[in-house]
Formats: C-alpha cells, sequence, structure tokens
C-alpha cells in the first residue's frame, strides 16, 4: 500500500464528510416553487455503468426516484420490520441480515436510520449515520436507485412502496465506494458500522459439540447483554447450495432470540433464527413449524410461552441441531447508550507507517518495530468459577472494502501475544485492568528472541480479525501486524475485558432471566378455563345466558413428570463448570492456561509460533 492510494481513501472520505445534509436540504429547497431534487456528484450512476453491463449485460438499467416507481412512495410503511429486508441480485445476504436484525433494536435503528419522508421537505436527498473507522459520520445520497423493468433490483422492501431499506443500501454502498464493493462479506462488518460496536467471530469447531450447553451459555449471555448475532454454515470451496434439512450452505441467518422451555419434562435449549430470504427455504428438522415438536403445543400455549414465529422467514431450532449443523456466529458488543454489556472497552487508532510496518514473525529482523500494546489483566472472570479472565481481542484494518475493490491488492493482518511479567501486589489489590499503546520500542529484539507467544491468531485478508481468550491475570504485550513487512496502512485495535463480579451485581438485578415452564403454562391455562366455567355455571343457575365455549384451550399437553416450579434465573453452568469433562472444558475455552511464572522456565523449549504460514483465507460467503 502506498502513500498515495492511502491519500485517495482519505480524499474520498473527506469529500463524504463535507457533504452536510441540513444544508442540501434547505439549498435545494429554496430554489422556490420550482425546488429542485438532489443529484450526488459523489456516488454518481455513471461510475456503476461498467458493472451493470457486466451483471446484467441483456437488462437496461434505468436510474429511477421512489415516486417514479410507485405511485405512493413512502419511507417506512407504518413501521420498519425485520420483516422488511429482503435481498436483491446484489449477492450481500450479510448485509441484509444485518438490516433486518437492525430493526429489532429500536434505539439503534433510529440512530442509524433518522426520520425522514417523501412528503414533508422532500428534495430527493436523504442520509443516514454509520459508525466509520471508530467515528460516526453522516453519508448523504439522492434517492435515485437502479431498476430494471421499473422495479429494484437490489434491496428492498416486502412492501413494494417502502424504500428505507433501499436507500440504506444505497448509502452504504456509498461508505464502501460502489456497489459491487458489497458483494460477499460478513454480518459482522454491517454491525460494526451500525453500531460502533466490537465484532467476534466463534467458529463452533473449535468447542465441544458433544457439551451444547456451554456454547448455549455463551450465546444466552451475548443475547442478554444485546449483543448483535447472525450465524451461518461454512464449506470451503461451496456457493449457496439448500441441504437436505432446508438450511443453505454460505447464507447468513439472523439470530432473532433464544428461549428454554420445559417439554416432555427436560428443559429444551431454543433459538430462533430468520432467513433473509423470507419463506423460499427453511429449516424442516424438530421444533420447525411442521414438526410434531411444534405441532403438539396448543397455538395459546405457544404465545403464552413466547414461542413466535411472526414471520414467514423465521424458524425455531433446538440448539443441539443448531450447533451440529452450523460453523460460525457472529456477534457484535455493543457498548454505548442504553444497551446494557459486561464489557470494559479499550480503543486505539493507530497505524503501521514507514517506521513500524515490520510484518509478522518470520521476519525476525523486523518484526520487533511493529506497534506494542501492554494488556493488564487483573481480575478473573464474571461468569465462570476459576481464575482466569475473558479477553475479546480485535483488530481491524481501516477502509478494507473500498482499498480492496479500487487497488485490488492484499493485507492480512494478524496479532500475537507474549507474556510479560507478574503484577504487583498492590496491582493485585487494585484489580483494574488497563491498555496502554507502549510504542514499537517498548521492548528490544531479544526479547522475542527468548519468548515465548502465549497465543496467536491466523493472519488473514479481512477487515476484522480477532481472538476470545481467558487469561490468569498478569501483563501481555499484544503485537498487532500485517503478514508482509512494508505495508502501510491504517488500523483499529480494540479490546474488551470480562467485567469482574463485584462490578456485576446491578447488571444481575436487573436482568434476571427465566426458564419457561410449557407444563405450567399448561396449567394456568387449564385453571383460568375452569374457573371461568364455574362462573358460567353460576350465572346460569342465577338466569344468566353465557356462551359456554368461550375461553376454552386448544387442548392439554402431557409432557411427562414435572415438579410444578418455575425455573428461574440465567441457564445452569454445564457440567464442565463442576469439575466433570474438565479436558473438554479446557479446549473449548480457548484459554491461556500457562501459569505466567512458568513461562520463563520453557525457553529451553522449541519457539512456538515462530513461523507462520499466514493461515488459510476464510472463503467469502454471500
Amino acid at each position: 500500500m502506498t502513500d498515495t492510494q492511502e491519500n485517495q481513501v482519505d480524499v474520498y472520505e473527506e469529500s463524504m464528510k463535507a457533504q452536510k445534509y441540513h444544508e442540501l436540504l434547505q439549498s435545494n429547497l429554496s430554489v422556490g416553487h420550482n425546488k429542485s431534487l438532489f443529484k450526488d456528484t459523489i456516488f454518481t450512476e455513471e461510475q456503476h455503468r461498467e458493472y451493470f453491463l457486466q451483471k446484467l449485460p441483456n437488462m437496461k438499467v434505468e436510474w429511477k426516484r421512489p415516486s417514479e416507481i410507485t405511485e405512493k412512495p413512502y419511507f417506512i410503511f407504518e413501521d420498519a420490520s425485520c420483516f422488511d429486508a429482503s435481498q436483491g441480485q446484489l449477492n450481500n445476504c450479510w448485509f441484509i441480515s444485518a438490516a433486518s436484525s437492525l430493526t429489532l433494536r429500536k434505539t439503534l435503528f433510529k440512530r442509524v436510520v433518522p426520520e425522514q419522508s417523501f412528503e414533508t421537505n422532500y428534495a430527493g436527498i436523504f442520509h443516514f449515520n454509520f459508525c466509520c473507522n471508530g467515528e460516526w459520520m453522516s453519508v448523504v445520497i439522492d434517492d435515485l436507485l437502479p431498476t430494471v423493468g421499473g422495479r429494484l433490483i437490489f434491496g428492498h422492501s416486502s412492501t413494494r412502496n417502502e424504500y428505507w431499506l433501499a436507500l440504506l443500501e444505497k448509502a452504504y454502498a456509498k461508505l464502501n465506494g460502489s456497489y459491487e464493493a458489497l458483494s460477499y462479506g460478513s454480518a459482522c462488518e454491517a454491525f460494526v458500522d451500525f453500531t460502533g460496536g466490537v465484532p467476534e467471530v466463534i467458529k463452533l469447531n473449535e468447542y465441544d459439540r458433544n457439551n451444547p450447553q456451554h456454547m448455549y451459555d455463551i450465546m444466552y449471555g451475548y443475547f442478554l447483554r444485546n449483543s448483535l448475532m447472525c450465524t451461518y454454515i461454512e464449506k470451503h470451496g461451496s456457493k449457496e447450495a439448500k441441504l437436505p434439512n432446508g438450511l443453505i450452505v454460505m447464507h447468513e441467518y439472523g439470530v432473532i432470540t433464544m428461549n428454554r422451555i420445559r417439554y416432555n419434562g427436560k428443559l429444551v435449549n431454543l433459538v430462533r433464527l430468520r432467513n433473509p430470504w423470507g419463506k423460499t427455504v427453511q429449516w424442516n428438522g424438530a421444533w420447525s413449524s411442521n414438526s410434531a415438536e411444534w405441532k403438539s403445543i396448543p397455538e395459546k400455549i405457544r404465545q403464552k410461552a413466547d414461542l413466535k414465529l411472526e414471520d414467514v422467514g423465521e424458524f425455531w431450532m433446538d440448539f443441539a441441531d443448531f450447533v451440529e449443523n452450523f460453523t460460525t456466529i457472529e456477534c457484535c458488543h455493543i457498548l454505548h447508550g442504553s444497551e446494557k454489556h459486561d464489557w470494559i472497552p479499550f480503543h486505539f487508532n493507530s497505524e503501521w507507517d514507514a517506521k513500524n510496518c515490520g510484518g509478522c514473525i518470520n521476519h525476525k529482523d523486523t518484526f520487533p518495530m511493529n506497534p506494542k500494546f501492554l494488556l493488564t489483566v487483573s481480575k478473573k472472570d464474571v461468569d465462570i468459577d476459576d481464575d482466569l479472565c475473558t479477553v475479546l481481542i480485535s483488530l481491524t484494518q481501516l477502509s478494507y472494502r473500498y482499498r480492496k475493490m479500487r487497488f485490488k491488492n492484499i493485507i492480512r493482518i494478524g496479532f500475537i501475544i507474549y507474556f510479560y511479567e507478574n503484577l504487583t501486589e498492590q496491582e493485585t489489590n487494585d484489580g483494574k485492568p488497563d491498555v496502554k499503546d507502549v510504542g514499537p520500542n517498548f521492548v528490544n529484539h531479544e526479547f522475542f528472541h527468548h519468548n515465548l507467544s502465549v497465543a496467536h491468531c491466523d493472519f488473514v485478508d479481512k477487515r476484522n480479525n480477532g481472538l476470545r481468550l481467558r487469561f490468569p491475570p498478569a501483563k501481555y504485550i499484544i503485537v498487532p501486524s500485517t503478514f508482509d513487512p512494508g505495508q502501510v496502512w491504517p488500523f483499529m485495535l480494540r479490546i474488551l475485558v470480562s467485567r469482574s463480579k463485584e462490578d456485576r451485581k446491578e447488571y444481575e438485578r436487573e436482568n434476571k432471566a427465566k426458564d419457561i415452564d410449557l407444563e405450567e403454562i399448561n396449567r394456568q391455562l387449564h385453571r383460568h378455563q375452569h374457573q371461568h366455567k364455574g362462573n358460567i355455571n353460576r350465572k346460569q343457575d342465577s338466569g344468566g345466558h353465557h356462551d359456554a365455549n368461550h375461553g376454552q384451550t386448544d387442548g392439554n399437553i402431557n409432557h411427562g413428570h414435572d415438579d410444578g416450579k418455575k425455573q428461574h434465573s440465567k441457564p445452569p453452568k454445564h457440567s464442565a463448570h463442576d469439575g466433570k469433562n474438565d479436558g473438554a472444558q479446557k479446549s473449548m475455552r480457548r484459554s491461556v492456561r500457562r501459569p505466567p511464572v512458568k513461562i520463563a522456565q520453557q525457553q529451553q523449549q522449541q519457539q512456538q509460533h515462530q513461523d507462520h504460514d499466514g493461515g488459510a483465507t476464510p472463503p467469502k460467503h454471500n
């Protein structure tokens, strides 16, 4: 990457920032009775001409305003919902899925999608807010949209005369340089730009599939903390294809909600997903809408147990089936506003410049030149009864899609972590985690020749790269780098440290979760039914009239034994916590378990991770 290319990116981003929505709106409204409609000079239809000739060679693409497409356009018709978002001919179901999930969080949605209209103060100009490179910015667009035969060819709402999604997609395409730049990606990218949150990618094959309760506990905890989540089935060398069970390979599904019920005398963990394609293809296994489990539960009981299907694209799965079929979960941890979270965040904007772009550890002479960050871990985790602390590390190369589309070059990024030193007694008592940018000269070259790394991630050509790790209290050095030396580019490093139990008390009081007991709900409905019948009989005895069928339930469920009590609090700890299956637990946590005092004693052993192959770049998915 050259300084000239970096400057081109800066110029494009600054030109977008220079467009002030309210100034441009008033300028177009003040023309008089014959007000002019805004036409963007930065993001134009001309720059997409070649792309459409290649993608749709036999079709005539026309850019039209909504009033030219439908008779009475609405920005949002009645209310935005996750059922509005439908994918067009662009390979960006990751974006559609993220936009669909965004509608479930009204506060977040309103921040990204401000209230606008095709009637009041309409001048053909709209704006949307994104968190770009860690800073919020407004992206201004005109409302000219690509159509074929009078219909939108990209993202659109299920209601034909509603346009918030199509306009949001255009603004996001402008942010990234073109519609073409949105082809293939991950929902995490859009989540981060919608919220300013921190991404995390969980590979389910790195956890024990025979113990799905552990992963359910992690996801359920994230769900309570308002993290956004999507999931997909990754299969190398494959494109989107339907499996016999109805799921689609390489296709993003939104995680809508999670639930736990007592069914047939057993606790069942459930997850509700949404396919952005709608009703075309769905899961057809246990707990699907046509399954024996689903049909055995009367509608009234399903509603009371919050087992809802609010759209034809939604379905429920047993979490054991979820873990068996899906390979990857993408999360975005939201850290601002009214959203509750359990993390202590640290944020750094930095860059690999001509003096500190040393490449990975393969380049032993230049690797020590790279930027360095000192992580202090002081207290154990909030949720797990051991002496470790969960830390999320996220490394982001900035303006990734714009750079890759315009310059066609590859920058693989990653990081390595080294133990530095134990905590002093005062630091242990203080109990505060910390991260500092300590500069490239914090340790000398000899440090890396004589110390082992305790963790590392593969280097990938992706926007984000990160790890979820569990550290014992100590100080660690994080060294982010490009795979090859000499690659100049800005990056962002964000680190989340789990809160301690002392920090969590207020959060726990406010977020008590309850298990849903179908049998207890059923008994309540029948008690209400019998009480209602008693009232009817008394009225009839006294000469009153009443419909004797009113208030009856749809039937009873005989699900075996039950203690008659509702289950309370968060999901029970999995067996690995009480000492059982300890070997599986170690592999699941991806823990950095080596006691710091022993690291120095292992320096005579063969150096770990001294030669990285860079890691295989994960396949792109739609």
